[in-house]
C-alpha cells in the first residue's frame, strides 16, 4: 500500500511538472499584446517626460515598440536599464502582467533648481545634484541660479568644483525651508559669493559665501518677519547678512 501511494505521489508530481512546463512553453510562445507606460508625476503634478518619449526610447533601443514580440524574447532587465539611462528618469520598473501586456513604470528625477549660466548653459539640477536637460513638455517654476557658474560634472559632490557644491547646498537649504522656498526667486553667483533676489520687493540680499549659511538665513528670516512689517518691502536697496550677527540695510 505504501508503495502504491508513493508511486501515485510521484506520478502526481510529474503531471504537475509537465503541466507547468507546458504552460511556460505556451506562455513563452505568446506575443506581447500591448505596451503600457505609467509615469509618476512630480510634486508639482507635471511630467517632464511623457509616453511619446518612452516609446521613442524603446524603439531606438530595440527597433520596435515590442508589441507583437515573443514574450520569451523580452529582456525586462535590459529594458529597465535603457529607460533608466534617460536623463529625466530616476527609476524604471518593467514587468509583464497576466494579460501579456508589457508595463513600464517610471519615477522621474525631482528638479531642485534651474541653472542659467553666463556661459550659456541652461539646465535643471535635481535633488541629488544630477543634471537634467530642459523638458519640451513643461517648464518647472524653480529657484533660478544665474551668473558665473562652473560647468556641471557628474561627480562634483565628491571632487568639486567647490563653487558648484556650494550652489547645490544653498539650493537645498532654500528649498527645504517653506518660507524661503516661497520668497527667494533667484540666486546670482558673483565670484564666490551669492546675491539673493526675492520675489517681492526690489531689494537685493548680499549673502556672501556659504560659510555660516544657517545663521545668515535665520537673521534674514527675522528681518523679514520683524522689520519689513513696519518699514515695507521697498524701503531698502540692499540687505547685507555677510557680517556676523548683523543685518545691514542700505536705503534707496
Amino acid at each position: 500500500m505504501k508503495k502504491i501511494k508513493r508511486v501515485a505521489y510521484i506520478s502526481f508530481l510529474l503531471v504537475i511538472v509537465v503541466i507547468s512546463f507546458s504552460a511556460n512553453s505556451m506562455k513563452s510562445n505568446k506575443a506581447v499584446k500591448a505596451l503600457l507606460i505609467d509615469i509618476e508625476p512630480l510634486a508639482t503634478g507635471n511630467r517632464m517626460i511623457d509616453t511619446s518619449d518612452v516609446y521613442e526610447i524603446v524603439e531606438l533601443g530595440f527597433g520596435s515598440r515590442l508589441v507583437g514580440e515573443r514574450i520569451s524574447d523580452i529582456d525586462e532587465a535590459r529594458i529597465e536599464r535603457i529607460v533608466s539611462e534617460y536623463p529625466m528618469v530616476a527609476e524604471a520598473e518593467v514587468f509583464l502582467n497576466a494579460q501579456d501586456e508589457l508595463n513600464i513604470s517610471i519615477v522621474q528625477k525631482q528638479p531642485l533648481l534651474r541653472v542659467i549660466a553666463d556661459n550659456g548653459l541652461n539646465y535643471y539640477m535635481d535633488n541629488k545634484g544630477a543634471r537634467i536637460p530642459l523638458s519640451k513638455h513643461v517648464t518647472e517654476r524653480l529657484l533660478v541660479v544665474t551668473g558665473n557658474i562652473p560647468p556641471h560634472v557628474p561627480n562634483f559632490m565628491e571632487e568639486g568644483p567647490e563653487l558648484l557644491q556650494d550652489i547645490f547646498e544653498l539650493g537645498k537649504m532654500i528649498h527645504k525651508d517653506e518660507f524661503f522656498n516661497a520668497m527667494i526667486e533667484q540666486v546670482d553667483v558673483q565670484g564666490k559669493e551669492f546675491v539673493l533676489i526675492p520675489k517681492m520687493g526690489r531689494q537685493k540680499i548680499k549673502f556672501g559665501t556659504l560659510e555660516d549659511a544657517e545663521s545668515k538665513l535665520k537673521r534674514l528670516k527675522r528681518y523679514y518677519k520683524e522689520v519689513v512689517a513696519t518699514t515695507g518691502w521697498n524701503t531698502y536697496k540692499t540687505i547685507d547678512v555677510r557680517f556676523d550677527k548683523q543685518v545691514v540695510c542700505q536705503k534707496r
